[in-house]
């Protein structure tokens, strides 16, 4: 008899550490963000029918965080599409499938960093796997940048290298008359050796169109190194750190805005131009850009460098931008998410979605819902919501109401319907 209670109490306690490591492991799992832990994650609550809109997943998801295809107030439909075709490149983790994606009528475009440029009609691809058609081009950057399709014409910008193995930055573009073969011209081309060289930063090209100003904006990337920034970034005498407004028909440009780091997203919609930018090691920005202004990079930052003594309470940059004369940032994220590129999302696509604007996260790997004020000076609220890969670009597809976003560590584009 002493036997068997000896036994029933041990099994009582076996019984208990495997129900506690059971719940540590399902607070984990469901709070990760690392993206293999998480597929993980998804198998062993099917093995368990762990369903989340049950009460002990939403007790044990301390955070809150909404996983595709849920949202806070709505569930979406979410799937993924891999493009075997696409090549690898280098990237801030090691290495990816970057690649940009546009629309154009009835067609959607892709391009990756090293220049091969596809295309597929847009039902066609949502209905069917692999769709997509190479095109013919004239293109031979070192690395692309951005693509950008403005009515029936097609841009590409990213960085070349002349015959004095020189490199520099270029914008190249053509119509959309044939898309079995392009043929690109070059528009614009810069260079400055202390801040365009490879890898490729900024790039990101959009029209601005207002009763004052119109031409192609187009974002440089800062000047200096890693922790070793220049202060000549703010002046004029270079297109570093910039905003650029170009004339396509001459090629001349202007500075619209400067003090900036790394713009890898844009907006522009007739007088309001909203970018968002890479900072240091936290700091990343919102910016809502405004002609002829500074937004002090790399004086101010919300931001401080990478390789810091954390024991140290020194403060590399300056904090308030507006004492020191510059632009404050809509929003700074600290620490900083790897934002990526900005779009605006139409009213008609859910009642709980409205007047939002979604953008991107490489470090995070999300995608955020967010809300600004009507004078686009604050942010009323944002969403943070996982989906478990680098968000490199996102787009809108106005008559199916679908999100494509291009996921750069599968090489895959994730699709959101309602």
């Amino acid at each position: 008899m002493k036997l068997f209670n000896i036994i029933n109490k041990f099994a009582l306690v076996l019984f208990w550490i495997f129900l506690i490591s059971l719940c540590g492991l399902l607070v984990y799992v469901n709070n990760t963000q690392n993206l293999k832990t998480y597929n993980y994650a998804k198998d062993i609550k099917k093995i368990l029918k762990f369903k989340r809109d049950e009460i002990i997943p939403r007790f044990l998801n301390d955070y809150n965080t909404n996983f595709l295809p849920e949202t806070h107030f709505i569930n979406l439909s979410f799937f993924q599409k891999k493009q075997n075709f696409l090549t690898i490149n280098d990237c801030y983790i090691g290495t990816c499938y970057t690649f940009y994606i546009e629309k154009n009528k009835k067609n959607i475009f892709l391009i990756d960093k090293n220049n091969n440029l596809y295309y597929s009609n847009i039902k066609n691809f949502l209905n069917k796997k692999n769709t997509f058609k190479k095109i013919d081009t004239n293109l031979n950057f070192l690395s692309v940048s951005d693509l950008y399709i403005n009515e029936n014409n097609i841009y590409v910008s990213g960085y070349k290298k002349n015959v004095d193995k020189e490199i520099y930055i270029s914008i190249y573009k053509s119509s959309l008359n044939n898309l079995k073969s392009i043929d690109f011209k070059e528009i614009f081309k810069a260079k400055n050796n202390e801040c365009i060289f490879q890898p490729a930063h900024a790039g990101k090209m959009k029209h601005l169109n207002n009763d004052s100003n119109n031409g192609l904006l187009f974002t440089t990337r800062w000047l200096g190194k890693v922790d070793r920034p220049n202060l000549e970034n703010l002046s004029e005498n270079n297109i570093c750190g910039k905003v650029l407004l170009i004339n396509e028909k001459t090629s001349e440009y202007e500075i619209f805005s400067k003090g900036h780091r790394n713009i890898i997203g844009l907006y522009s919609d007739k007088d309001l131009v909203i970018a968002t930018e890479n900072g240091p090691a936290g700091g990343d920005e919102i910016n809502k850009i405004q002609k002829n202004k500074n937004y002090g990079w790399p004086v101010a930052s919300y931001g401080d460098k990478y390789f810091r003594k954390k024991d140290e309470d020194l403060v590399n940059y300056k904090k308030n931008h507006k004492k020191s004369g510059f632009e404050e940032p809509i929003f700074s994220f600290v620490p900083s998410i790897g934002i990526s590129e900005i779009i605006k999302l139409p009213n008609d696509f859910a009642n709980f979605w409205q007047n939002n604007f979604l953008f991107g996260s490489l470090n995070k790997k999300t995608i955020y819902r967010v809300e600004f004020d009507e004078n686009f000076e604050k942010i009323i609220y944002f969403e943070e919501i996982f989906v478990g890969d680098r968000v490199r670009d996102i787009l809108y597809l106005d008559e199916e109401k679908t999100i494509l976003f291009t996921l750069e560590m599968s090489g895959s584009i994730g699709i959101i319907q309602k």
